[in-house]
């Protein structure tokens, strides 16, 4: 909750409070700058696809998710602004320009995978000089013996239009400058990835159960367990 209490719904609702914290950016659709149409052209999209297919993830450039180095800039201090308001860096979505980019990238990943996007966002604000950290190890998509039985349906048929891209697609995009010293994601080739298409079989439920410390384990290259947690 903010840290001023508990503030009445009208207060909340209205565009003007928001306005009034991050003036700077627009709210209820003052802004609308990004086109329908998608931004890449059919070789781009080929070729894209291809990589995701390849490797398991694909790369976009700034041009690509209309998130240039300004507009990042603009997003960061309202991300920094609002968390010193008190208020989850995921209310960056009041705005109309978080919301241009995330249309964006939802539009990139609809034309590479077919995939139309669910809105399911989260903003973080991670600083590593205060001993932050971002996800353990995990994949979005069923966890444990469910995804070992269902991870293969969880890409389209080799018949589909959209042949052998997964059906689980995530963006993440990163708005100030990150390096493997301090970015708080890591991205494991699929070809790293034994689990990608097969999924793995450890789980939170009997008869395979691990601790609910160890959520994040995973089988690595070498066919052995690790964890995020160091101590385990």
């Amino acid at each position: 909750m903010p840290p001023t209490g508990a503030l009445a719904a009208g207060v909340v609702q209205d565009a003007a409070y928001w306005r009034a914290i991050c003036p700077k950016l627009h709210v209820g659709g003052e802004r609308q700058v990004l086109s329908d149409s998608s931004p890449l052209s059919k070789s781009q999209e080929k070729e894209l696809r291809r990589r995701l297919d390849e490797d398991g993830y694909v790369q976009l450039t700034r041009e690509e998710v209309g998130c240039g180095i300004e507009m990042a800039a603009k997003l960061v201090e309202a991300v920094t602004t609002l968390k010193e308001k008190g208020w989850p860096p995921s209310f960056i979505m009041m705005y109309d320009e978080a919301l241009d980019v995330t249309a964006r990238a939802a539009m990139v990943a609809q034309v590479i995978t077919g995939n139309r996007s669910i809105m399911d966002i989260q903003a973080s604000h991670v600083s590593p000089d205060s001993g932050n950290k971002g996800f353990a190890p995990h994949r979005d998509r069923p966890f444990g013996e469910k995804e070992a039985k269902e991870a293969p349906a969880s890409f389209k048929s080799a018949t589909h239009k959209y042949s052998n891209m997964p059906k689980f697609c995530t963006c993440w995009i990163g708005l100030s400058s990150c390096q493997p010293d301090n970015g708080c994601l890591y991205v494991v080739p699929k070809s790293a990835d034994h689990g990608y298409q097969k999924g793995d079989s450890l789980s939170l439920e009997s008869p395979n159960a691990v601790a609910p410390d160890q959520w994040g384990l995973r089988m690595s290259p070498i066919g052995r367990h690790f964890s995020p947690n160091p101590s385990i």
